[in-house]
């Protein structure tokens, strides 16, 4: 039987790779696997280091930032009294308290009891004129135009008014004078006296509420501590068209805090990270421990070693 064995002059055989080569060619795999493993496989404790060492740096970067940004500045741009504090109490509080002080003021120029006055007017007004009681009045239409009538009134029906031996179709006489002597027609032009001089009333009330909630709302509101969203809004009395100064200060402030973090954040990054032995790794593009780092070491040390 053939043997197939390969002649042991033609046998090939490879080239074993220098420590120093192998070293560099599983380097980066074994940096790459293990800061990618879970993190049950890594000890805690560089994870807790790490964590440490990032509120260090967020604390730095809160304190320097805050060194540097001018918080008077900031209010003198925005046209606020400095120093800018929070409302002491909301807007809508103030909105009560200035509207209570406003009715107690309206109430004292135009009482709101005014009803029974009126009421008495309108008595007076259209007093319904008995049978017999002298009345007086000018004839509106049909014969005898812009005629005045004098004497007694003997008789008022459904169509006609008779005074004296004169008889006057009711459409022929203004509905004032009417109403005095139809007790139908009177008691309506009655209410309907009161309620005018009612609905007039309250108008005027109404008016001198506005004219005082113009002249004091925006100023209680600003003495507060709110201001207008817009210029448009500086003398407006709606609340939604304020809001607090200090929430407007703050929000500028905060702009800028956060802008000048992200500026000055990796400088006192690598600053404190270098200052607690981390090392940066390009491949991860974060920061390790030196813990972490030794141990990395080490295994690559005991992998060379085998």
């Amino acid at each position: 039987m053939r043997s197939h064995a390969v002649p042991r002059q033609y046998t090939t055989s490879k080239t074993q790779p220098s420590p120093r080569g192998l070293a560099a060619l599983i380097l980066p795999v074994l940096i790459l696997l293990w800061l990618a493993a879970p993190a049950q496989a890594q000890d805690d404790e560089p994870l807790s280091e790490a964590d440490r060492i990032q509120a260090l740096i967020d604390k730095r970067v809160e304190e320097e930032a805050a060194k540097l940004v001018d918080k008077m500045d900031i209010a003198i741009k925005l046209d606020l009294e400095w120093p800018v504090e929070e409302p002491s109490e909301p807007i809508e509080a103030i909105e009560q308290r200035m509207l209570r002080k406003i009715a107690v003021l309206v109430d004292a120029k135009y009482p709101n009891n005014v009803e029974a006055g009126y009421r008495e007017e309108a008595e007076r007004k259209y007093r319904l004129r008995k049978k017999g009681d002298h009345v007086s009045f000018i004839v509106r239409g049909g014969r005898g135009t812009h005629i005045w009538v004098h004497g007694r009134l003997r008789e008022v029906n459904d169509e006609r008014v008779i005074v004296d031996n004169r008889w006057i179709i009711k459409e022929d006489i203004s509905i004032e004078d009417l109403a005095r002597l139809d007790p139908t027609l009177s008691i309506r032009m009655k209410k309907r006296y009161v309620h005018g001089q009612l609905r007039r009333y309250q108008m005027k009330r109404e008016t001198y509420s506005e004219k005082l909630k113009s002249a004091a709302l925006p100023k209680a509101y600003a003495l507060g501590g709110y201001v207008p969203r817009d210029r448009s809004s500086a003398n407006s009395e709606d609340i939604e068209d304020w809001v607090s100064a200090y929430s407007v200060f703050d929000t500028a402030y905060q702009a800028d805090m956060s802008s000048l973090k992200a500026k000055i954040r990796p400088t006192l990054e690598e600053e404190v990270y270098t200052a607690n032995s981390f090392v940066y790794v390009e491949e991860e593009g974060r920061w390790i421990s030196k813990k972490e780092a030794n141990s990395l070491r080490g295994k690559l040390k005991r992998l060379l070693m085998k």
